[in-house]
């Protein structure tokens, strides 16, 4: 007897799924939720590691500009730094002091650096009097330096620029430089008579004493990142 095979592939209908509009929705939404979670992380890491690489460059690039000028104009320990100056009245003269403050980066920095461009601007660029003049000095990766003299050099740092925030300890390093040996070891980090130019670090001895002088007061923060080498810990107090 002829027996017949039926092929029953051929009855099978093949089905071809796809994604609804809704399902499609659905998941651009957790996409969305999660990128909103996890983006201000990845941002905050991001600028940690490009503030930190900034904030290293600039200090090895005034530690070797210093080298350099001691060449020319001997040990930085015996450099004048320009105090204030006074009016007939015993008012400080803003402009004068501005003025010794210029000549004094012109003499021992600016011949040692590579820098675009000074001007003049108000202190008030880095939280101070805005009546009083300071130096700008912009570098070639878009950072600037603030520059005005005391009893020491206050040298601000701004890692982005002009940009904000323009805040100390968020984008605004403080950094000074003493050539007087007493304020040398009184605000610099090494506490020794050499150690000229560092991170302002006035009468503090240790990490645990920077962490709370930086969580009080945000323009202490240098120290704290100079005892981290420069690196931004998860226990700095100031989000970037």
């Amino acid at each position: 007897m002829k027996q017949e095979f039926i092929n029953t592939n051929s009855h099978i209908r093949q089905k071809h799924f796809a994604f609804t509009l809704a399902e499609v929705l659905i998941t651009l939404a957790v996409i969305g939720i999660v990128a909103a979670l996890t983006m201000p992380t990845l941002v905050e890491n991001y600028k940690k590691k490009e503030y930190s690489t900034r904030l290293k460059k600039f200090y090895s690039m005034m530690s070797q500009a210093i080298k350099l000028s001691e060449i020319d104009n001997g040990p930085s320990g015996q450099w004048i730094i320009p105090t204030a100056i006074t009016d007939n009245e015993g008012n400080e003269d803003f402009e004068k002091g501005y003025d010794n403050a210029l000549s004094f980066f012109n003499t021992y920095f600016k011949p040692y650096m590579n820098i675009v461009s000074t001007e003049k601007v108000s202190k008030e660029q880095v939280g101070g009097d805005k009546s009083k003049p300071c130096l700008r000095v912009s570098l070639n990766d878009g950072s600037v330096f603030y520059l005005s003299t005391g009893n020491c050099a206050d040298i601000d740092f701004d890692v982005n620029g002009v940009k904000p925030p323009n805040e100390t300890g968020r984008d605004i390093y403080k950094f000074v430089f003493c050539s007087n040996a007493e304020n040398s070891i009184r605000n610099t980090f090494s506490k020794k008579e050499n150690q000229n130019f560092s991170v302002y670090c006035h009468q503090i001895t240790n990490r645990d004493e920077a962490l709370e002088s930086c969580t009080k007061a945000s323009y202490r923060c240098p120290c704290l990142l100079q005892y981290d080498n420069f690196e931004f810990k998860d226990d700095y107090p100031y989000k970037l």
